[in-house]
């Protein structure tokens, strides 16, 4: 929805069970999950036994609230379907976690309901911030970020955009030309920029979704990945956010010119990626 609540757990209301609801991220333990592909059940980050559930005692119909609730059988499995951005029960797929009534607001709770694709049945996963050590990058190895459509341009930083914020470009490599080299920071898991050590490889701040801008900024104290990328697939050679793992680093429109603005969108096999 268009407010990006998150889930989280809530008051306590018997038999070990917390009502579910969503509110603005606050960053805390109540909002950090976890899937466990074995049991196929999403468990809170911080304790493996306390899973999201149906209310105990309760049938899968739609309209009734789900809860966390200690683990105990199938019916609690839950399964991510990334194509529709819903989350079905595992136990019968014609059902989905829904916000009850569609309403976005501060506290809502959540819901079993018939599937439908309404934008309260679904969601996107947002990895908790921190420092990867698979980035694919070296540690503090000097590269380019080369295109692989013809030309070979690289991804360099461009003019100042405001925040604290230099838009980046493909242009042909140039030789000394610190604004085209970036370097890894192993001890934040970022790409810094060889021309500014104060700036990062970063999305624009904003929505994380796709068409953002890839930018230069000031490192935000790791609070979220989207200063945080991988280098994946060697053979396709695409670079995915940390924020989300279903975008890549992207030239626009696929526009091989100079100056061709670089953004972040959905990953692809294509070459502009």
């Amino acid at each position: 929805m268009n407010s990006k609540r998150v889930l989280f757990f809530n008051e306590h209301i018997g038999g070990h069970q917390y009502r579910l609801r969503i509110r603005n991220a606050k960053g805390d333990s109540r909002e950090w999950w976890k899937y466990d592909a074995k049991r196929r059940v999403i468990h809170i980050a911080n304790n493996k036994r306390h899973v999201i559930s149906n209310e105990r005692n309760k049938g899968l119909e739609k309209g009734k609230k789900i809860v966390m609730s200690y683990f105990k059988n199938s019916v609690q499995s839950i399964v991510y379907d990334r194509r529709s951005q819903r989350l079905h029960s595992g136990r019968d797929k014609r059902m989905c976690v829904d916000v009850w009534g569609g309403r976005d607001a501060e506290n809502n709770v959540i819901t079993y309901w018939t599937c439908h694709n309404g934008k309260n049945q679904k969601w996107s996963i947002a990895y908790k911030p921190g420092n990867p050590t698979n980035t694919g990058f070296k540690n503090n190895k000097r590269i380019r970020i080369r295109s692989k459509m013809t030309g070979g341009r690289v991804v360099t930083v461009m003019n100042h955009i405001g925040k604290n914020q230099y838009r980046t470009v493909i242009q042909t490599p140039v030789k000394n030309n610190n604004k085209q080299v970036w370097y890894l920071d192993s001890s934040k898991g970022s790409l810094r920029s060889a021309w500014h050590g104060s700036y990062f490889l970063s999305i624009e701040f904003g929505n994380n979704q796709r068409g953002r801008r890839v930018v230069a900024r000031r490192w935000a104290k790791g609070s979220d990945n989207t200063q945080r990328f991988m280098f994946r697939n060697r053979r396709l050679g695409s670079i995915m956010s940390y924020q989300n793992k279903r975008l890549c680093i992207d030239v626009k429109g696929g526009r091989n010119q100079r100056n061709g603005e670089v953004i972040i969108w959905s990953c692809h096999k294509g070459r502009n990626q």
